[in-house]
């Protein structure tokens, strides 16, 4: 005996049907990308296991040299696990995706000052047709394959390279380009990259950032990383300053939070950043 499905059950799986060909031929990550700290104060490193173990691909970009994996490109037995996140009370008009996407339209203006030295930028700095594709898919309510820049602190921080491809040493700023591995709509991740513009990334690794609902009326916005010194930053002044530098920024950014967002009545910021010994910690 074959059952005929009534007419408004065919429609209800014919459309849960599409939405799911759609979620999977945008190739847009279904949920989250990773998961933020549940103790925000964590001291286990397998709470950013997601994002020490993220291998993604670099696609068919071709300003892109390769991806610096953590574990391939990363260089010495130390790791950076950190985290950096604010509470706040939710925002009375916009959703918490519609939020996330404001903080991603005005992500340069959200980490540095007008007086900062630092910069975020498309990739590459030029006004090219490149560098509007970038900016316009960073905008979007799909980001992954944003291919992006961003320039930390003065040249008073830098290191050396050796550049395989030239035979040369070369000096890298605390700069470095980043592609937007996984985006969904209250988290991304930025992967570090080398690019044919600025070469090595001073460290390799993955970085995250994203807004969480905590069901009590407030959301918490949060950045989150695991990675290494470049195995070519082999001549950094003192390695520690890389992170350093970096501690900088991400501070910089929470401070300017609170200001943009005082009416929102953020709580005191969660700073969580240490080095941890690399591969023991992490299961390599």
């Amino acid at each position: 005996m074959i059952c005929k499905l009534a007419r408004p059950t065919r429609r209800f799986i014919t459309r849960t049907f599409l939405s799911f060909a759609l979620i999977i031929a945008s190739g847009e990550s279904f949920g989250s990308c990773f998961t933020p700290l549940a103790d925000q104060h964590s001291e286990d490193p397998r709470d950013w296991k997601i994002l020490i173990e993220w291998r993604p691909s670099k696609g068919s970009l071709k300003e892109i040299k390769l991806i610096q994996l953590l574990k391939e490109q990363g260089v010495g037995n130390m790791i950076n696990l950190d985290y950096y996140g604010i509470t706040f009370e939710k925002h009375s008009t916009l959703s918490i995706s519609q939020f996330f996407q404001e903080l991603r339209k005005d992500f340069g203006g959200l980490i540095f000052k007008e007086s900062d030295a630092g910069e975020f930028n498309p990739y590459p700095f030029k006004d090219d047709k490149m560098a509007s594709e970038n900016k316009k898919k960073w905008e979007s309510t799909q980001p992954k394959g944003a291919l992006m820049n961003f320039v930390l602190e003065s040249s008073h921080s830098f290191g050396i390279s050796w550049d395989r491809s030239s035979g040369r040493l070369q000096i890298n700023l605390e700069e470095g380009d980043v592609l937007v591995t996984c985006s969904s709509a209250t988290d991304f991740i930025f992967s570090v990259v080398k690019t044919e513009a600025h070469g090595w990334h001073p460290v390799s690794g993955n970085r995250g950032f994203g807004v969480k609902d905590n069901g009590d009326g407030t959301w918490t916005f949060y950045t989150m990383a695991a990675d290494r010194i470049s195995r070519h930053f082999i001549a950094s002044i003192v390695k520690e300053t890389v992170f350093e530098q970096g501690h900088k920024v991400w501070l910089g950014m929470l401070a300017n939070f609170q200001k943009k967002f005082a009416d929102l009545s953020p709580r005191s910021p969660v700073i969580n950043s240490r080095r941890y010994n690399y591969p023991a910690c992490c299961g390599f």
